[in-house]
């Protein structure tokens, strides 16, 4: 009787992973849970976004509600989602991770978003190194609710539309890293185009907001501490 009822909880564990990992296998879904990891927002504006009808995008969010991946609140009239946590799209993240090292189809249409050359040639860690001995800088070309709601630790924030306006103030002395929404994400490509285009030395970062917070807390985490004895 004890080894049927493992057998059945083992089965469960294995049922309720992959029903959650199914809600991850339509394109639509992914791209509501990327908008949602950079702020909350209503059924309108993630419709609005990803081009999906305001019906179609209510049943997903259904859907991922009943998943438990995103949480839903009212403010007046409309209802706000949001991710139910963090880890979410670091899951999203680790899919594109994924794709990315094993998906032919994915690095050529990856391409046609950005060149290798953008791309920034640095580790994360190397990177947050040159922006603390103020040899470069990261700029987030997100527009303020974004940067403002979830936050890259030691970035400028910048909205993409703004930016132009911005460039008498940059150093040319200095390397630019440019950070969006993600690698499904052409914002900090077309910032590393204008920055470049005006002679400033400009690459794109192509992690994610929430894959960068996870890095620079595992990259404060490595530091040897102090021996204060």
């Amino acid at each position: 009787m004890v080894k049927q009822q493992q057998s059945s909880s083992h089965a469960g564990l294995f049922e309720t992973v992959a029903s959650q990992a199914a809600l991850l296998g339509s394109p639509a879904r992914l791209k509501i849970l990327l908008l949602l990891a950079q702020s909350p927002r209503s059924v309108e504006a993630l419709a609005l976004e990803t081009r999906e009808s305001v019906a179609n995008t209510s049943q997903h969010l259904k859907k991922l509600r009943e998943g438990e991946l995103v949480n839903v609140e009212r403010s007046g009239v409309s209802r706000i989602y949001r991710l139910a946590d963090e880890r979410v799209a670091l899951v999203v993240e680790t899919l594109f991770d994924l794709a990315e090292l094993r998906s032919t189809a994915y690095r050529e249409a990856s391409r046609l978003l950005v060149g290798q050359e953008e791309l920034s040639p640095l580790s994360v860690e190397q990177m947050r190194r040159e922006i603390q001995e103020d040899r470069a800088v990261l700029i987030d070309v997100r527009d303020t609710v974004e940067s403002c709601e979830t936050p890259v630790s030691g970035a400028v924030s910048i909205p993409l539309g703004e930016l132009e306006a911005e460039l008498i103030k940059l150093s040319r002395t200095k390397t630019y890293f440019v950070v969006c929404r993600g690698r499904a994400c052409g914002q900090a490509t077309q910032g590393v185009r204008l920055l470049r285009k005006k002679g400033l030395q400009a690459y794109r970062v192509k992690e994610s907001p929430a894959a960068l917070r996870l890095k620079a807390r595992s990259l404060l985490a490595s530091k040897p501490r102090k021996d204060t004895t």
